[in-house]
């Protein structure tokens, strides 16, 4: 089977052909059908999450967990041990991961590896950038726990990186909503 890819990159199109098992392209077929999209549409959005999140986290050995297990475990701890752990890992091991993936800590490899990290939550995310102030929205559907949580982590990765104070606008059980600026 051949598949014919039509990638958007500043307004050009490439057009290029590819081998896909059978089984495979009639499962994302399927798919296409169900989402009410096109095939090729389809594929770009699975070719542009691989290449922009998916391969750097098999680099990181990432493992999918569900929310159950992630809402068992957070339960757990207590709230003072979970923001703390979560500013230790915000300060450091996120800082690690930039710098591993773009080399340089900047807002803007800030802004890429939110990009990435972010769309790991299995949640909806919305982003909006507006003179400068980033505002970012995360429902995660998992605890307020895990909102608390996320709260700490964004709060110690971002304020070093920016010199701005990140403003929380909404933190709910559901959904972290904040935002920053950019100088």
């Amino acid at each position: 089977m051949h598949i014919v890819l039509y990638h958007s990159v500043r307004r050009k199109r490439v057009n290029y052909t590819f081998r896909i098992d059978e089984d495979m392209f009639k499962s994302i077929e399927k798919e296409a059908n169900e989402k009410g999209i096109a095939v090729s549409s389809l594929m770009c959005r699975i070719t542009r999450n691989y290449v922009q999140r998916d391969r750097f986290l098999e680099q990181l050995g990432f493992i999918p967990v569900g929310k159950d297990v992630i809402r068992s475990w957070l339960d757990r701890i207590p709230e003072d041990l979970l923001q703390d752990d979560a500013e230790k890992l915000g300060s450091t091991i996120a800082r690690e991961y930039i710098t591993y993936f773009f080399h340089d800590i900047d807002v803007h490899t800030l802004i890429q590896f939110l990009d990435v990290w972010l769309g790991t939550l299995g949640g909806e995310l919305q982003k909006k950038e507006h003179y400068g102030t980033h505002t970012i929205a995360i429902n995660h559907c998992v605890s307020i726990q895990y909102s608390l949580y996320l709260k700490e982590f964004l709060r110690a990765l971002i304020e070093p990186i920016t010199s701005q104070q990140v403003k929380f606008v909404e933190i709910t059980s559901n959904l972290v909503s904040f935002s920053f600026k950019v100088k």
